[in-house]
């Protein structure tokens, strides 16, 4: 039964390991294409965040830039799917917040939409444009966020 529990550990302890450098592949996958990005290389900053996420498919700095891509591209359904991941793994950072509700209002989701401007706006109360943008998805949607 020892020996189980040894190996049990071991396993335990090399995917920990794994993971770590699964994390820092995605770090600099995502540097990587950052750099590339301000080029305006997008089509390779692209492949690089791909790649990012390939390694570590909750990395939020892969995540965020991806859905900024994508939002670019027209794409806000795929954006919002990175972005909620963002959003999950980062709660405070107002930016995933904002560019959420930014792609889903764009899809006239204005309820859902009207929360996520409101949690940006509360996040980043000098944010003026989160709470204009707050206001015209109410008024879209003609509804207030739930709580």
């Amino acid at each position: 039964m020892e020996d189980g529990f040894a190996v049990l550990q071991a396993g335990l302890a090399a995917g920990d390991q794994l993971g770590r450098i699964q994390w820092r592949a995605a770090d600099k996958y995502s540097e990587w294409a950052m750099d590339v990005m301000a080029t305006g290389r997008k089509a390779d900053a692209t492949t690089g965040f791909q790649k990012a996420l390939s390694a570590a498919p909750d990395h939020p700095g892969a995540n965020f830039n991806m859905g900024v891509i994508l939002a670019a591209e027209g794409k806000h359904g795929s954006a919002v799917v990175h972005y909620r991941k963002v959003v999950k793994a980062m709660p405070d950072f107002a930016g995933a917040h904002f560019n959420l509700a930014q792609s889903l209002a764009t899809l006239e989701k204005f309820h859902e939409s009207a929360k996520h401007f409101q949690r940006a706006a509360v996040l980043q109360p000098e944010n003026k444009l989160a709470r204009t943008r707050l206001h015209q998805v109410l008024r879209q949607g003609k509804g207030s966020p739930q709580r």
